[in-house]
Order: structure tokens, then sequence, then C-alpha cells
């Protein structure tokens, strides 16, 4: 089941430079930020075998209602979110005469994507990945140098450079065991929630 939806905002921007006719100068800027607060509520179906979440719950002693095949329930202990934002600048360097032109292209991007989510399969608080973030940020500059003198010589070099680091920037799988309740408090918990 969902709860609420989608919602994100961004923002675009250029800006161009030309104080004279052989040279120009453009920068382009955007951000985005969108943000799913979609809840995954996992469920075992009537007949599959115990789940680990269940045993977790069982070897506690914790009781915990039949909620195989009923409405589905979001009653994780963190607020559910998928996330997602960039931004990024790019400038562009242009030089040209009557034979010859110039370019250089610099451009840098960030990106940023996380998930909170519950991922235990039950009403329970056991198992979720709190505020977890992966990242990208990449650096680019491309130099591009042209020759057309209107004779049988043509021609066009260039330099590229390209840089990137991935990887996590936090990473956190905690395993919270659930304090005893009754099932009236769990009810109470997921009321509205589906």
């Amino acid at each position: 089941g969902t709860v609420d939806g989608p919602e994100g905002s961004g923002v675009r921007a250029k800006i161009l430079w030309e104080p004279i006719s052989e040279f120009s100068a453009l920068l382009a800027l955007d951000y985005l930020d969108v943000r799913d607060p979609t809840r995954m509520a996992l469920q075992a179906i009537e007949g599959a075998p115990q789940t680990l979440s269940e045993a977790v719950a069982q070897a506690l002693n914790i009781p915990i209602p039949d909620y195989r095949n009923k409405k589905r329930v979001y009653a994780g202990d963190v607020d559910s979110e998928v996330w997602h934002r960039d931004n990024g600048a790019a400038l562009t360097l242009d030089w040209a005469d009557d034979d010859w032109g110039l370019k250089s292209i610099t451009s840098y991007r960030a990106d940023y994507t996380g998930v909170t989510q519950d991922i235990d399969g039950s009403p329970l608080p056991l198992f979720y990945l709190p505020d977890n973030k992966w990242y990208a940020y990449t650096f680019q500059q491309e130099f591009t140098f042209s020759f057309d003198s209107g004779g049988p010589l043509t021609w066009l070099a260039g330099l590229y450079y390209f840089d990137q680091a991935t990887g996590y920037a936090k990473v956190n799988q905690a395993l919270g065991l659930a304090s005893p309740f009754d099932i009236g408090e769990l009810a109470a918990d997921t009321t509205g929630q589906k």
C-alpha cells in the first residue's frame, strides 16, 4: 500500500555574457529535490513459512496479531521516505575568429539518493534502514580547438578529462528489537495507515 505521494521541486537558470562578438560565456545552473513518502508495507501471505521478524517476536515472547492477508499496515520505527537531490553547474567559454575557434566546457554535478524504510515485513519495528545515503560527485573538463581557413585543411583537436567519486556517505542498517506491547497498542499505532 502507499500513503501520500511523491513531491519535488527544481530550478534551472542560464546566464549569457557576450562582451565582444568573438567571445561568449554561458553559465548554466540547476537544482532538483524529489521526495517520496511511499510506505512499502511488506507482508507475508497466508501459508508462507514463518518470517524472521515473526521468529524474533516469538523468541522474545512478544505477541503480534495475525496480520497475514489483512489490510496492510506500516508500523515501522522510522518514517518511510525515498529521496533524491542533485545540483550542477556548467561554464562554457567560446572564443572564435574568422578561421579558428577555442572552446572550454567545465562542469560539476553532485547527486545524492537516500532511503529510510522499515524492512522486516511485519508490524514490528525490528529491522529497518534509517537514513542511508548514496552519493556521486562528477567533474568534467573539455577543450576543443578548431581551424578552418577556407582551404583544403580543416581540423579539430580536443582534450577531455572526467573524474567521478561515488559511494556511501552513510550506511546504517539498524537492528532494533521491539519492547513488549499488547495488541491494543499496536492497533493504535497503525490506525489510519495503509
